[in-house]
This record gives C-alpha cells, sequence and structure tokens, in this order.
C-alpha cells in the first residue's frame, strides 16, 4: 500500500513528496517503526513475504527524490540524509539493524532465505548512494 501511495503524483512533490512528510511527523511513526522492525526480525517462515514485501517498498521508494519513504522509516536525517548517524544497536535499535541483521542471519545458513538478496541490494545501494555523495 506505501509503496503504491508514495508513488502518486498527488504525494510527489519538490524536494521529498507529501507520504514522506505525513509518515514521519505523525503521533504513530514510531509504531509504525516498531512493527516494521517486528516483522523484519520475525524468523518464522510465514512472515517472509512479508519481510520481502517490506524490503521492496524501501527499494522502490530509494529511486525517487530525497528525503524520501525510505529515509523516513530507516530513521535518517530527513533535513540532510548525508548527515545521518546510525547508532549503535544497543542504543537504539532501527530498521536498518533490522535489515543488516536479515543479511547476516541469511548468510549464516546453507542457503539463506530468499529475502536475503533483496536486503542484499538494498545495503549494497545505501553504499552506493553514501559514496557517491
Amino acid at each position: 500500500m506505501f509503496s503504491t501511495l508514495s508513488q502518486r503524483p498527488v504525494f510527489l512533490s519538490g524536494k521529498g513528496n507529501y507520504l514522506t512528510r505525513i509518515v514521519s511527523t505523525s503521533p504513530l511513526n514510531d509504531q509504525l517503526i516498531r512493527a516494521l522492525i517486528e516483522r523484519l526480525d520475525d524468523d518464522n517462515q510465514s512472515y517472509e513475504p512479508v519481510r520481502l514485501a517490506i524490503i521492496e517498498l524501501f527499494l522502490d521508494n530509494l529511486s525517487g527524490s530525497s528525503p524520501n519513504l525510505t529515509h523516513a522509516l530507516l530513521e535518517f536525517d530527513l533535513k540532510d540524509i548525508r548527515k545521518t548517524e546510525i547508532p549503535h544497536p544497543q542504543e537504539k535499535y532501527t530498521c536498518f539493524h533490522a535489515v543488516v541483521k536479515l543479511i547476516t542471519d541469511g548468510l549464516g545458513q546453507p542457503g539463506g532465505p530468499n529475502v536475503v538478496y533483496e536486503v542484499m541490494v538494498l545495503v549494497f545501494f545505501f553504499l552506493f548512494f553514501f559514496l557517491k555523495k
């Protein structure tokens, strides 16, 4: 649903988009992020399609203008994403940490979960993005 909405012209404008602003300023933002983290961290195989949908949501929104919904959900600094500092997971566990955990958990298993490839694409995209700036 978020992927579809975030690409609609009514939500896109100038720098960033309205959906990003709505989500990032909502009083329910923390609850939404915690729910995403719970699903990303849940290794129950029945949630793999949900985890894959979350990763696809992140990837779909990275191709748009910045800041975007992915930046908001990964708790990046929306004023200047280049100034984002990823906290140590013991200080604050974020969606970013949950994505990295998916990679490390998947790579430690023979075959790993199907979502590992999508997560690796996301991480390499971030590396490219930050090295490019």
